[in-house]
């Protein structure tokens, strides 16, 4: 989009240029964002009589499967919040409200990232084998507080390779010792398997 801005008088004498020959333009942009809402498409069932007294109703899309569903842009926007940029899921849910005007639940959250973890189960399974066949990888764990509770998200990885289990466990339940040998069942025994961080580009 482009909004023209003429001159009304001369900035040295003062003349009107309402009729004067142009010499071009000088450009000024600004960038924005659109107010982002979101879409609402209503799926009408609609149902017929027969004549024999039956009454049947059409059938839904298969992405349709109840009343009220989010669609594959709202559940990727999800993900992408939740899986790359980190937010807890109240925050998120609050993130969607603020930003797109979508309130959503703590619990629908969690439902799509459920979803969306089921479609990636053949990818965890590639990483897991790759990591258990691996000569040399990277074992460890990270203390993350959940409701003040302290627990451990374990890892594994190789420099190509990154996998992390869930749930977390738990602080009291889990001795050192145990998280360790945990730390190896996460993708089976490698051949070596070192405690020490390398350097590797999603490392935490």
């Amino acid at each position: 989009m482009s909004v023209d801005h003429h001159p009304a008088e001369c900035g040295g004498c003062g003349a009107g240029l309402g009729g004067g020959p142009s010499a071009g333009y000088r450009a000024r942009q600004v960038f924005d964002l659109p107010e982002i809402r979101s879409e609402v498409t209503e799926h009408r069932l609609r149902r017929r009589v027969c004549g024999c007294g039956r009454t049947t109703t059409a059938t839904a899309p298969g992405q349709v499967g109840a009343a009220t569903v989010y669609g594959a842009g709202v559940r990727a926007a999800v993900c992408y919040l939740s899986a790359y940029q980190h937010l807890p899921a109240k925050r998120l849910a609050e993130s969607m409200d603020a930003l797109f005007g979508l309130p959503l639940s703590t619990g629908t959250v969690l439902s799509v990232l459920d979803r969306a973890h089921e479609g990636l189960a053949g990818v965890e399974t590639q990483v897991t084998d790759r990591l258990a066949a691996a000569a040399v990888a990277h074992a460890d764990e990270s203390g993350v507080r959940v409701a003040g509770r302290l627990h451990w998200l374990p890892v594994m990885c190789t420099h190509l390779f990154f996998y992390h289990p869930l749930p977390l466990w738990d602080t009291p339940s889990v001795s050192p010792a145990g998280r360790g040998r945990r730390r190896v069942k996460c993708a089976g025994p490698p051949t070596t398997v070192m405690s020490r961080p390398l350097r590797v580009p999603k490392y935490r």
